[in-house]
């Protein structure tokens, strides 16, 4: 659905008449990042101005687009506007081959460094270049459900900018965004977050200037349990949606539906879905859960350790 004549603002800016449309956010997103997403600005927004994404100070900066004159020393790619969506060159590493020239979608919004369609990997047979990879069914996004493996890598080439080691998924969907053939996936934001990234699509360029975290190790979660929140209704409720096979959490008995009652001791109200996630990918650490099984409370030791 669409709605008419919509206007909202950000600090020093105003957008006025615009026509929108309308998500089911809460369900798709809300509930499984456990935060409040109200909407998610896109092309018509983004294309008025130069837009500057400061990553480590957790800032957006908005340019005039006519204006705006460059003058740092940032690594600048170009860009090529496919349906108004943002597409880069890049290249991979991956053992024993030649680097692979790769069309990336760029991807703001994307939780991963990077995610590759299943004809991509297929036509470079990449899942037999990996040392270790698990399969996973739980992934979500706006298109919904999907099922992918995830990898290391050798690295990532943008420009001159260089990432070693990322953590990639290699989707195995038949249909949808992941079966894409016309790009070989997206770089996300666990790739853009190592930089100040600025987003001039007046002279189609995406320029990156690289902050403290460049070059620093992708994390990827070493639990193996994904969780649903209670959304808007309880932030703090936890419930296991999937446990990888020959993960921690499946090693230590944790099952789909579980409720996470309480970690290390603490009520599990006292964190945010974002704590958990952070905990759950410090290797070697023991985490003392108790979940919630139909009537039964049941204590479980996770020992987290990588899973690629």
């Amino acid at each position: 659905n669409f709605i008419k004549g919509a206007s909202f603002s950000v600090p020093g800016v105003q957008v006025t008449g615009q026509t929108v449309a309308t998500l089911a956010l809460g369900r798709l997103l809300e509930s499984r990042l456990g935060r409040r997403i109200d909407g998610i600005l896109g092309y018509d927004f983004i294309s008025r101005f130069v837009v500057e994404i400061d990553y480590a100070g957790a800032l957006l900066h908005l340019h005039d687009r006519r204006d705006f004159a460059y003058e740092g020393d940032g690594e600048v790619v170009p860009i090529r506007l496919v349906s108004n969506h943002p597409h880069c060159d890049a290249k991979i590493g991956v053992r024993g081959r030649e680097s692979i020239p790769c069309d990336l979608l760029i991807d703001t919004g994307a939780g991963l460094a990077l995610s590759f369609s299943r004809p991509f990997t297929e036509e470079h047979d990449l899942l037999a270049t990996l040392d270790r990879k698990v399969f996973y069914s739980g992934g979500f996004g706006i298109g919904g459900v999907s099922k992918s493996y995830f990898g290391r890598i050798e690295g990532l080439s943008l420009g001159a900018l260089e990432f070693t080691t990322p953590v990639c998924s290699f989707s195995q969907d038949e249909r949808g965004a992941g079966a894409e053939v016309t790009t070989a996936g997206l770089l996300g934001g666990l790739i853009l977050e190592q930089c100040t990234v600025i987003f001039d699509y007046e002279r189609l360029r995406m320029i990156l200037e690289p902050n403290e975290r460049y070059g620093s190790s992708i994390a990827m979660d070493m639990s193996g349990l994904s969780f649903d929140t209670g959304g808007r209704d309880d932030w703090h409720l936890f419930t296991v949606r999937h446990v990888i096979a020959g993960s921690a959490a499946d090693e230590a008995g944790i099952a789909v539906g579980d409720v996470i009652v309480s970690v290390d001791g603490r009520p599990a109200g006292e964190f945010t879905a974002r704590d958990l996630r952070q905990m759950f990918q410090e290797e070697g650490r023991r985490v003392e859960l108790v979940v919630r099984r139909g009537e039964q409370e049941l204590n479980r030791t996770l020992k987290l350790k990588p899973l690629v």
